[in-house]
């Protein structure tokens, strides 16, 4: 079936357009809210300065290595918040009050409406903020990163996003077949408290597991080590298949689910 792009492209913007409208419609909201994370981060950082204040280098990461870590791991939350937690807690929410039924009958890919349609501006400046401290710190490092590493890092940072936006994709469809099991959308937001630190802190049977079996202690980890020091397009490469194996797995798991699905009450 031909899929027509510039159809979707469009209907993207639109959907930034109206969530636009919302905000504006919300000032009040956008400001206060915009304000709590600004703090929020400024609170992490400020966490991690007392840490790194008593100790030389924690778990081989150095002090400004680790302000780049919290600078990538900033900009990654922001896309976390501002849009992957609004798509899927409105998924949820559909599932369980039977207005899911008017995402199929729409003449467009329902899979794409399900992750696309929402988003907050208000964890704007936190995105901005992690970039001035990431580029601070490799000032500080004394790294320039070269067109190897800067492409190294898009491309991993994007697989991150991906490897996240589908595993919380594919947990959410879980609510097809639980009745009423609303904190579904919560097991993210729970994994996210195990890579908002360098994978080396972990060691043992966590770190096998969660570095290799199930690599999400590489969200925020690999991105920062491109930059840091020569990618490893072998690790890399692994997450990034990794990363399409759980976007095809969700696929299959959603059009498995829908067959279930029987409107209001599910």
């Amino acid at each position: 079936m031909k899929v027509n792009i510039k159809k979707y492209w469009q209907l993207f913007w639109h959907f930034r357009k109206l969530q636009v409208m919302r905000m504006m419609e919300y000032r009040g909201d956008f400001f206060f809210w915009t304000f709590v994370s600004i703090m929020w981060t400024a609170f992490n950082f400020f966490f991690f300065t007392l840490l790194i204040g008593v100790r030389s280098e924690i778990a081989g990461w150095s002090k400004h290595e680790l302000y780049a870590f919290m600078g990538v791991f900033s900009m990654f939350d922001t896309i976390f918040w501002g849009f992957f937690y609004g798509n899927m807690r409105e998924y949820r929410t559909t599932i369980y009050d039977g207005t899911f039924s008017n995402l199929l009958l729409k003449p467009v890919n329902s899979v794409y409406l399900i992750l696309t349609q929402r988003n907050s501006y208000n964890n704007i400046p936190r995105f901005f903020i992690g970039l001035y401290v990431l580029l601070i710190s490799l000032r500080n490092l004394g790294i320039t990163p070269n067109g190897e590493q800067v492409l190294a890092f898009l491309v991993i940072f994007s697989a991150a996003c991906t490897f996240v936006y589908f595993t919380w994709f594919l947990t959410t469809t879980c609510a097809f077949w639980f009745d009423r099991l609303e904190n579904i959308i919560e097991i993210m937001p729970g994994l996210k408290q195990l890579y908002e630190y360098p994978a080396s802190v972990y060691t043992g049977l966590i770190s096998l597991i969660f570095s290799l079996i199930f690599p999400v202690l590489m969200v925020v980890t690999l991105p920062t080590e491109t930059l840091l020091r020569d990618p490893n397009w072998l690790k890399i490469g692994y997450f990034a298949i990794f990363s399409l194996g759980i976007v095809f797995l969700s696929l299959g798991f959603y059009k498995l689910s829908i067959r279930k699905y029987s409107g209001i009450g599910n």
